[in-house]
């Protein structure tokens, strides 16, 4: 969302030219490569806490941290819209990094440890025994939506 729809013909040369690098022929030839090194959340390392840090004196009030966080991440951002600025709700903050991702400013947004003991506040989990009211249908390359490489 943040580069709109050019983002398309970089992510296409991106992938050619690793592909190239990478001696790969076929699209098909990636499907399901990365499957093997997911992990569920329980396996990260949490003895490592750590939140952002802002150097608001940098910051040119855009917001993309805040509408990243709010989208796709922890809703840590709050947003001061008189001032422009971001606050971070630091025991809400997952370390996720992708305001940072997305920031223009090189150097804004840093990694901050926290001391042991920290603990961010709880998060609202998946309920598992929901699992068996989602629908799932696998991707097949008939129909109408039929991926084209």
């Amino acid at each position: 969302m943040h580069y709109g729809y050019r983002i398309v013909e970089d992510l296409i040369e991106g992938l050619s030219d690793y592909m190239a690098l990478k001696g790969i022929g076929r699209v098909s030839d990636l499907i399901g490569k990365a499957l093997p090194h997911l992990q569920e959340t329980d396996h990260f390392d949490l003895n490592r806490q750590g939140i952002v840090q802002y150097n608001l004196d940098l910051c040119i009030g855009c917001g993309q941290c805040h509408i990243v966080c709010t989208d796709a991440a922890g809703q840590a951002v709050e947003w001061d819209s008189r001032k422009r600025r971001p606050r971070l709700i630091e025991d809400k903050c997952l370390s996720c990094m992708l305001c940072q991702a997305v920031c223009p400013v090189p150097g804004l947004i840093t990694f901050k440890e926290m001391p042991p003991g920290w603990k961010r506040r709880e998060t609202a989990v998946k309920d598992r025994s929901l699992e068996t009211e989602l629908k799932h249908e696998p991707f097949t390359k008939e129909g109408p939506h039929e991926c084209v490489a």
